[in-house]
């Protein structure tokens, strides 16, 4: 398998920030570009009321919020190396907008982080990294 591109969703945490590092050793390693996807959660924007801004001041917002974690995935990336980097944001279910990227863009491999969910909440509330293992098209890599 040839990697080309590979995803690596950030949300600014410990675990994204191991998995976009782990996914420059693999860049790195094969060539590949890769790209950070920040997805803000829709219910969080409906709750904080961000829908009631216009398009222009809610998209500033947005990238805003994902400037920190698309900064926070480049310092551990910056302590590997110095791949190709790009970045891109959404607004979704971050679950179904991983898998959709993934697919729409045609991915190589997804890298990303988990959280330590006790079981029980894993149970109750589902996971990011469930989901996208479940139904990416392509491979999936959790980094603890």
């Amino acid at each position: 398998m040839h990697l080309r591109s590979i995803l690596v969703p950030v949300d600014g945490s410990k675990g994204a920030n191991s998995a976009a590092a782990f996914a420059t050793t693999l860049a790195l390693a094969t060539g590949a570009e890769l790209t950070l996807l920040h997805v803000f959660d829709n219910p969080s924007a409906a709750c904080i009321g961000l829908h009631q801004l216009p398009q222009a001041e809610f998209d500033q917002t947005i990238q805003r919020v994902a400037q920190g974690s698309f900064d926070a995935a480049r310092e551990a990336i910056a302590e590997v190396g110095t791949p190709t980097v790009h970045t891109k944001v959404t607004l979704g279910d971050p679950g179904k907008e991983i898998v959709a990227i993934a697919t729409s863009d045609r991915f190589d491999l997804v890298v990303m982080g988990t959280r330590g969910l006790s079981p029980m909440k894993e149970l109750l509330l589902g996971s990011v990294s469930e989901t996208v293992m479940r139904h990416a098209p392509c491979p999936v890599t959790v980094v603890r």
